[in-house]
């Protein structure tokens, strides 16, 4: 994330005053380790405001493409300040189980029925205000699709390539279903104690195994 010079300028005076000058130029340990400004001990300004401020941070490239696409599409295109806010909500939707194509496929589908009533995107809500509101983003989208909340973005990047693969490629989709049925015949088995669920359960991580190497060879 990139911020107006004038904000930018102003987050470095805040740290800048926040720790000791000494404290900004590399030197040994002192004793002093109870202070809050000797955990900053080797810690760059410069390098570090931006990445530590930017929701972005939290997001795998694949999603954080996906998210300056959704800025693209959206009527209002939004001012750094919005965008910034638009970008946290965006992570969180992302940590909550949602894919990058959900969220943009949701605001294709409100563009286009907003287009229908309207010439002009005056009236259109701001991205923001369209990703927290319940008439906007919740009302437009599908159930998250990834399979856990706490997923980081490397799991959630694997798990949008997957849901893309399987949208658009039938072979995998069949694959992917035999290895839900698979889990599923050997949870019963297992379950109901029966003598072929070790059976069932070697089949399903063949199955796991052969997804895997599909997902990778066709990402």
């Amino acid at each position: 994330m990139i911020y107006p010079g004038s904000l930018w300028i102003t987050v470095t005076k805040r740290v800048l005053r926040a720790v000791p000058r000494h404290r900004l130029i590399r030197s040994e340990a002192t004793a002093d380790t109870g202070s809050a400004a000797s955990a900053l001990d080797s810690f760059s300004v410069t390098q570090n405001i931006s990445e530590l401020l930017s929701p972005a941070c939290g997001m795998s490239e694949e999603e954080k493409k996906a998210f300056e696409r959704l800025c693209t599409v959206s009527l209002k295109k939004p001012n750094a300040v919005r965008k910034h806010q638009a970008e946290k909500l965006f992570t969180r939707l992302m940590q909550q189980g949602y894919l990058p194509m959900q969220v943009i496929s949701a605001y294709e589908r409100y563009g286009t029925e907003y287009k229908k009533t309207n010439s002009t995107p005056r009236y259109a809500m701001q991205l923001d205000d369209w990703m927290r509101k319940e008439t906007g983003f919740r009302f437009y989208a599908d159930s998250p699709k990834a399979r856990t909340e706490s997923a980081d973005a490397k799991q959630r990047s694997e798990q949008n390539n997957r849901q893309k693969l399987i949208e658009a490629d039938p072979r995998f989709k069949e694959m992917c279903n035999r290895t839900t049925a698979l889990f599923s015949d050997w949870r019963v088995a297992e379950i109901g104690g029966l003598s072929t669920a070790n059976s069932y359960h070697d089949k399903w991580k063949q199955a796991v195994e052969a997804e895997k190497r599909y997902l990778t060879e066709h990402s």
